[in-house]
């Protein structure tokens, strides 16, 4: 699959079933049971567009393969951060460690799945990529939005460890908009990093409310529990000694 198809493939993956060519099928074979005539010519056209646009769905991706475009365009934002840090890879002496979430905000517009697994998938996705060196914790931020396959809103951080004073996940109150309307969202889950100067990393994970709006469905956080556990292990061994 090249890179346009991919992503045209994303973007069909997020657009809901089209019911009217259904719609088209059943008037056009209607139309056809006579025979002949005007409706010969109706018949076919109709049934032709319907069976067309279903025939394209069928070749669109499933959870399993947007699951492995969506790991796939983080990994390259990660490998991305090295260079965006302006280090050496092997100035790294851990391995870094990545959170994201949807990209929720009141000037967003969010695009959002439940699948099979009853898992909500998201575009445009809000991610933290955190490396670790010597004295300094790096943090590269960026929102993905995997129809195109571009990071927009990118931004490096820089911490000394002595700095961070707190990773965990916080709850707090966001605006976002889904099909044109905005909601207020009072119980979003969202990771935090606070340093000692008040400024802090935050990326959305999941809501109740936010889950309710689409439907029903769940919002993992395990890759958020494991950065945090990464993290505190990192500022134990950097602040008191305590090997990791």
């Amino acid at each position: 699959m090249t890179e346009l198809q991919k992503r045209n493939a994303i973007r069909l993956y997020f657009t809901p079933f089209p019911k009217w060519s259904l719609g088209f099928i059943v008037f056009g074979t209607l139309c056809l049971l006579p025979g002949g005539g005007t409706g010969l010519v109706l018949g076919v056209l109709f049934v032709g567009v319907g069976a067309a646009v279903l025939f394209v769905r069928a070749r669109g991706i499933g959870d399993a393969e947007f699951d492995r475009y969506r790991d796939e365009d983080l990994r390259n934002a990660a490998a991305k951060a090295v260079q965006r840090w302006g280090i050496d890879e092997s100035d790294l002496v851990g391995k870094p460690v990545r959170v994201f979430g949807p990209a929720l905000g009141a000037t967003s517009t969010q695009a959002a799945k439940k699948g099979a697994d009853r898992f909500i998938r998201f575009n445009p996705i809000r991610f933290a990529v955190l490396g670790f060196c010597e004295h300094q914790l790096l943090a590269y931020l960026g929102v993905l939005d995997m129809v195109t396959g571009n990071v927009l809103l990118e931004e490096t951080e820089e911490y000394f460890y002595r700095d961070v004073v707190a990773v965990a996940t916080k709850t707090d109150s966001i605006e976002f908009t889904h099909k044109g309307t905005l909601h207020q969202l009072n119980d979003t889950q969202t990771f935090v990093l606070t340093t000692s100067g008040a400024t802090s990393i935050r990326v959305p994970l999941r809501s109740l409310q936010l889950a309710s709006i689409l439907g029903g469905g769940e919002m993992p956080t395990t890759q958020a529990e494991e950065a945090i556990a990464a993290v505190r292990a990192m500022l134990r061994q950097k602040k008191s000694g305590v090997p990791i």
